[in-house]
């Protein structure tokens, strides 16, 4: 009967542990997705195209309001550069929403 216990304290404790680092990793990459979001923002809203474009993906898409997908690091840096060019552009956000999965594989 000791050993049955015994087995189940290490076995309760085992999993409280690895629950708990599970845990810790979702936070983790949830604050890189804040970070990296953040990190976005405040070159984005300085209209620093070349470090806006380093955060987009090679194969990036982005559709700006009344035109066409703009597909790929070169068209969206042309984008880009049709937003900054607008003297009074101010913008910025935050994410008011953080999704990890729990692999910690995949994140928005």
């Amino acid at each position: 009967m000791k050993n049955r216990l015994a087995f189940l304290f290490v076995a309760v404790i085992l999993l409280a542990g690895a629950s708990l680092a599970k845990a810790q990793k979702k936070d983790s990459a949830e604050e890189a997705i804040r970070a990296a979001d953040q990190g976005w923002a405040a070159v984005f809203g300085a209209k620093d195209l070349k470090a806006s474009v380093a955060y987009c993906a090679d194969d990036a898409s982005f559709m700006a309001p009344n035109a066409p997908l703009a597909v790929g690091k070169q068209a969206v840096s042309e984008s880009f550069a049709f937003f900054f060019a607008f003297p009074d552009l101010k913008i910025n956000w935050h994410p008011t929403k953080i999704e990890v999965a729990r692999s910690g594989e995949l994140g928005y």
